[in-house]
């Protein structure tokens, strides 16, 4: 299955990032591709919004973990959002979500990163 992406961003730069398909050998590139071009705007938060991700390999979660790791140098949130059960198993037995902040939906992140940026100011 093929990976759509779309993504918004606000007038602060906090990217929201949806997905839709797999994310594979086929596909991995398109979202490390939104990634960087996200990174390299400036972002200064992403939110991936996994609600119509319905599988995840082990390639698409080195993109994951490479996005997380290049926002956090730079103290910038990396959220990921709506996961579908299958691919929070992935990440549980992987035990990956010990390192991603993984959220349950759209409004959640929201009020993680207004909790984020109040603490920092």
């Amino acid at each position: 299955m093929p990976l759509h992406i779309s993504s918004q961003k606000d007038q602060d730069k906090n990217y929201v990032i949806e997905l839709k398909g797999s994310i594979d050998s086929d596909t991995y590139a398109h979202l490390r591709d939104e990634l960087k071009r996200a990174e390299a705007a400036g972002a200064r938060s992403v939110s991936l919004n996994f609600c119509g991700v319905d599988y995840i390999s082990s390639i698409g979660i080195k993109v994951l973990i490479d996005g997380m790791k290049a926002l956090k140098e730079r103290k910038s949130p990396f959220l990921l959002f709506d996961l579908q059960p299958q691919v929070r198993k992935v990440l549980d037995v992987m035990r990956l979500t010990l390192i991603f902040e993984i959220l349950g939906s759209h409004f959640e992140a929201e009020q993680y990163l207004q909790e984020h940026y109040r603490v920092l100011s």
